[in-house]
């Protein structure tokens, strides 16, 4: 979900590390806690780089909850099932699944740059269903293969985070 988070950020550049690495920092620490108090421990940190330090910019939290456990799985399986004429599940679960639990980006970053970006950091190195609930209610997902850049996956994921 987008909200403001920064007045007018100046955005240099766009990094995604995560939180367990950045609290190390006090200064660091300090700046995401004041933008977000209760920041999960497993946040993957979305900043920006200054002299001065960071700009916290957002946070996405990632798990390996299956799509199967959606609550939108469902009305997900039943449009499978009329327009294939199966049901999807079982090879579902059978697939390694990467949930994007949660995200909170600043407005400054609904913008397709920075979200391919922060989307090439969440399909990098995984071999997965990568999928998230959307604000319409349905299942977002793309199937991630490993070993190579899947600019599908990214574009895919700019093209539903812009619309959310």
């Amino acid at each position: 979900m987008y909200t403001q988070l920064q007045t007018n950020p100046t955005i240099n550049n766009i990094w995604c590390i995560p939180y367990e690495n950045l609290r190390l920092n006090t200064n660091t620490n300090a700046r995401c806690i004041e933008v977000f108090p209760n920041i999960p421990n497993d946040a993957i940190v979305v900043y920006s780089s200054s002299d001065e330090g960071i700009t916290v910019l957002g946070y996405y939290a990632l798990d390996n909850l299956n799509m199967t456990q959606s609550e939108n799985y469902e009305s997900f399986k039943s449009a499978t099932i009329d327009m294939q004429g199966q049901d999807p599940t079982r090879e579902i679960r059978r697939r390694h699944c990467t949930r994007i639990r949660e995200w909170i980006f600043d407005n400054s970053l609904k913008n397709e740059e920075y979200l391919r970006h922060i989307c090439l950091s969440i399909v990098l190195n995984l071999k997965s269903i990568v999928w998230f609930n959307n604000k319409r209610g349905e299942i977002s997902f793309y199937p991630v293969a490993d070993g190579f850049v899947n600019m599908g996956a990214i574009s895919y994921f700019v093209n539903e985070f812009m619309n959310e």
